[in-house]
C-alpha cells in the first residue's frame, strides 16, 4: 500500500478517501506481476477514463446496450444500500430485462467505469468508486459514445 501512496504522490493525485487504499489494493493484487504493477492496474480509480476502445464499442454498441446502460445508471442513482452485492444484482437483473448476455453489454459498462476491457470484478470497483462517480463516468462514456 506504501507504494501505491508513493506512486500516488509522485503523481501528484490526492486521494479523498484514503481508508479505500487497502481495499483497492486487495482487489488488484491478483493482476500484479511485480509491485510496480500496482498504480498501472489500480489507476481507473482515480483517474476517470479519457478515452475508451472504439473496436470494441463499433462491435458492441446498439440501442438495446444504451437502453441498459441508462437503465442501470438511474438504478444505481436509486440504490439505497450501496454494496457489492446489490450492484451485481442490478447489473446481472436488468441484463435479463434485456434478454442481454454478460459478453453484450457488461464489457461496455466496464468500459465506462474503467476505460479497460478488463479487471477486477466490476460491481467492486463500482462499490469503491462511490455513487456519485460512478455515475458521472456513465455519463461520460454515454456522451462520448453518442457524440461520435
Amino acid at each position: 500500500m506504501e507504494i501505491l501512496q508513493k506512486d500516488l504522490e509522485k503523481r501528484n493525485i490526492h486521494v479523498q478517501d484514503s481508508g479505500k487504499l487497502p481495499q483497492i489494493v486487495e482487489l488488484v493484487k491478483e493482476r500484479l506481476k511485480t509491485l510496480n504493477d500496482i498504480f498501472p492496474e489500480s489507476e481507473f480509480f482515480f483517474i476517470r477514463p479519457q478515452s475508451y476502445d472504439e473496436k470494441i464499442i463499433s462491435k458492441k454498441w446498439n440501442e438495446t446496450v444504451k437502453e441498459y446502460l441508462i437503465t442501470v445508471k438511474q438504478k444505481l442513482q436509486d440504490l439505497q444500500d450501496w454494496e457489492p452485492e446489490n450492484i451485481s444484482q442490478i447489473l446481472k437483473g436488468t441484463l435479463k430485462e434485456f434478454s442481454l448476455k454478460p459478453g453484450q453489454a457488461l464489457p461496455l459498462v466496464r468500459m465506462a467505469i474503467t476505460g479497460k476491457k478488463a479487471g477486477p470484478d466490476l460491481h467492486k470497483i463500482i462499490h469503491l468508486l462511490g455513487k456519485e462517480e460512478t455515475i458521472n463516468r456513465i455519463n461520460g462514456f454515454l456522451t462520448a459514445v453518442e457524440t461520435k
